[in-house]
């Protein structure tokens, strides 16, 4: 048998690690929002189509604590148990699985993202076997097959050394995939929170991957590749079809990075949503400069509530030296209108603390934020993630002042700027942050 784990979260936090590309955020105990990785149930649909013994154990969504993990885990006679991990909660995942190797006689293998940006450092830990690199469907597929010899994607253990096999290309053809095996996980238990209607299921979906931008920042392209990789609009709305007859889903979360940079195909999407008369509430992340009116007509006819756009800063020079395309802001605005008029909830990111911000541009980003007015206006602290430019910038220029993985989740500061450090960086996304929310909440309008 083999194990797919999603680790309980850390003491104190709960870790939703499909967030940032894969690579994870964490958040205060009391947060209602639990994604669950999407790698792990494409993967489960992988193994039990080549009829492979698979049991899925979420600790999120069953809401397991590790004492409560380890006596499940006893139950079940698994010589391979494959553990999600990201990078907030990095070292929280080898106690987890210290503790497992413990008390069973079982390989333990990480994988996620984080494995791509750090794998000599994660290979160096007692605790951990083997490591899966890039898309875990395949390799995993094969480990449970054939063992780990010859397996590409994989590095692993054999007597005290480290065998380091080839990388797997990327899946090219993401339509060969099966549906992700949902009914192996507790499905009934996920939420967006706010950003949806409380109605279960709310279910995920992830229609292509990749980005080809590489804003020096963000982390997406680490873990999915800079080559833009499409599932065709058939297979698509097969998949809308199958959630609601199997699951009867209520809400779909599109976990695309930029679900509408083929426009055409977004086109096709919605056409043939509306045709088939689903019920259903879908919300998506893309780029301001990819949505056009007519195409947010159309996307909030299929069902469409909701859009979440990164910002990021209003100062082009910001923008500019982080490797982000700046946005147009008379376009910008117009998005944000047309999206208001119907109803489709605005979700817009922000970033304090990126090279070149000081108190003047975080000002004049506060002040863009507040006459955008969009629904949510969130603020996080520039956050050098591993293999990132913005890591690299930080580190060259000795900047990095408390790197720790645990506070890799987008509100902890740990590195300075050329003119602000991470505490006045922390405090500056404090502030601004309860500036935008009062505002909101009283119903103040500034144009």
């Amino acid at each position: 048998m083999v194990l797919l784990i999603n680790p309980p979260n850390p003491p104190n936090r709960v870790s939703n690690k499909d967030m940032m590309g894969g690579f994870g955020q964490c958040y205060p105990p009391e947060c209602n929002v639990k994604v669950p990785p999407i790698d792990i149930p494409y993967t489960a649909a992988v193994l039990r189509e080549s009829k492979i013994d698979v049991k899925v154990i979420d600790c999120l969504g069953l809401s397991f604590s590790l004492e409560y993990l380890i006596p499940e885990l006893k139950k079940y006679p698994a010589r391979l148990i494959f553990l999600r991990t990201s990078t907030s909660t990095f070292l929280w995942d080898t106690e987890v699985s210290r503790r497992i190797k413990e008390e069973l006689n079982a390989t333990v293998v990480f994988f996620g993202p984080h494995i791509n940006v750090a794998p000599e450092d994660i290979m160096r830990h007692p605790c951990v076997d083997a490591i899966v690199f890039d898309e875990p469907e395949y390799t995993v597929r094969d480990i449970a097959l054939r063992g780990f010899r010859d397996t590409p994607g994989v590095w692993y253990k054999e007597e005290g050394k480290i065998i380091k096999n080839m990388r797997r290309e990327l899946i090219r053809d993401l339509d060969e995939l099966p549906f992700p095996a949902w009914d192996m996980l507790p499905y009934m238990e996920y939420t967006i929170g706010n950003l949806m209607p409380d109605a279960r299921p709310t279910l995920f979906m992830q229609t292509s991957r990749g980005c080809p931008y590489g804003c020096g920042y963000c982390p997406y392209p680490l873990a999915q590749g800079t080559r833009y990789r499409k599932r065709s609009p058939r297979n698509v709305l097969a998949e809308f079809e199958y959630l609601v007859k199997k699951f009867n889903v209520k809400n779909i979360i599109v976990r695309d990075a930029e679900y509408t940079l083929d426009r055409q195909r977004v086109v096709e999407i919605c056409e043939g949503l509306i045709k088939a008369g689903f019920k259903i509430a879908w919300r998506c992340e893309t780029r301001v400069d990819t949505l056009d009116e007519a195409l947010i007509e159309l996307m909030h006819k299929a069902g469409c509530i909701g859009i979440n756009m990164g910002i990021e800063s209003k100062s082009e020079e910001v923008c500019k030296k982080i490797g982000r395309k700046p946005l147009d802001e008379e376009h910008t605005r117009n998005i944000i209108r047309k999206c208001k008029e119907l109803g489709v909830h605005t979700f817009c990111f922000f970033i304090i603390g990126l090279p070149g911000d000081d108190l003047s541009t975080v000002i004049e980003t506060l002040k863009y934020a507040i006459a955008l007015d969009a629904d949510t206006s969130q603020f996080t602290v520039a956050t050098p993630y591993l293999g990132t430019d913005l890591y690299r910038w930080a580190s060259e220029n000795n900047y990095m002042e408390s790197f720790d993985l645990s506070k890799t989740t987008g509100y902890e500061a740990m590195m300075r700027n050329e003119q602000l450090t991470s505490e006045q960086i922390m405090s500056l996304r404090n502030e601004v942050q309860r500036i935008v929310d009062m505002i909101k909440s009283r119903g103040i309008t500034w144009a």
